[in-house]
């Protein structure tokens, strides 16, 4: 049923490394899904903060950023389940819809922790993808 299975992570992100993945992998195993593990990176394009960095900036982090997470995901995720590693630019939710989108994903696996107040009024991540997704979503609660 879950062949595509888009899970994203924040690589600091104990809570996605603990909890989300190990849901996305079990839900991988049970449909014999392919894994599409993404992180995503602030845009600094034509903003006022990256005239700051020198040029070919973001595509030196990007590499670094698709490293670490290989090699976090190498650790975490069995040798046997089929894995993309995918690093995205720009605003978390529009990058994990449009993700969602180019990996055909039937189902999205997006951590979320306890709304604050804050969150309410503004909305999280996980809530706008929710909202916006084309295919299914399970969040996974702390």
């Amino acid at each position: 049923m879950y062949k595509h299975i888009l899970v994203p992570v924040d690589l600091d992100g104990a809570y996605d490394w603990d909890y989300t993945l190990p849901t996305a992998i079990g839900l991988a195993r049970a449909h014999g899904g392919k894994l599409h593990i993404m992180t995503v990176v602030p845009e600094f394009g034509m903003s006022i903060v990256g005239q700051f960095f020198p040029g070919g900036f973001e595509k030196e982090v990007a590499t670094k950023i698709l490293a670490a997470l290989k090699e976090r995901t190498k650790q975490a995720v069995p040798e046997d389940l089929a894995v993309q590693n995918i690093v995205s630019e720009g605003s978390v939710y529009e990058s994990i819809i449009r993700m969602s989108k180019q990996t055909t994903a039937d189902l999205i696996v997006i951590g979320a922790h306890r709304p604050e107040l804050k969150d309410y009024l503004l909305g999280p991540n996980a809530a706008r993808v929710v909202r916006h997704a084309d295919c299914s979503v399970l969040v996974v609660r702390d």
